[in-house]
């Protein structure tokens, strides 16, 4: 089964964006219950060769400009609808370094 969210609770809140299969790196699970990636999409490895993608296995693509709009859309809805003066950012290695620095710019 393809990853997919719907959100149908959600009723277009402040979006109509669904997320599917193709808005997430290709990844699937190794025979040691790891992850491995067969199609880097968005990273480039770091000098020990790892590019820290596959922290949950289905990492969003922050290469695609639909995904980076969707997500800024929503980080700036949810920041206006609880007042959020300030985000605590972890794990950044696992995204996309030009998309983290965009979001904070946006900020």
């Amino acid at each position: 089964m393809y990853t997919s969210f719907t959100y149908p609770g959600r009723n277009n809140t402040y979006s109509n964006y669904q997320w599917h299969w193709g808005n997430f790196t290709a990844t699937q699970q190794a025979l040691n219950n790891g992850w491995y990636q067969w199609k880097a999409y968005d990273f480039q490895p770091y000098a020990n060769g790892d590019a820290y993608d596959n922290l949950l296995g289905s990492e969003i693509q922050y290469n695609n400009p639909s995904n980076v709009n969707e997500t800024i859309g929503w980080g700036n809805w949810v920041t206006t609808k609880l007042s959020l003066d300030g985000y605590r950012l972890d794990a950044t290695k696992h995204m996309y370094t030009p998309f983290v620095n965009q979001w904070l710019g946006m900020r």
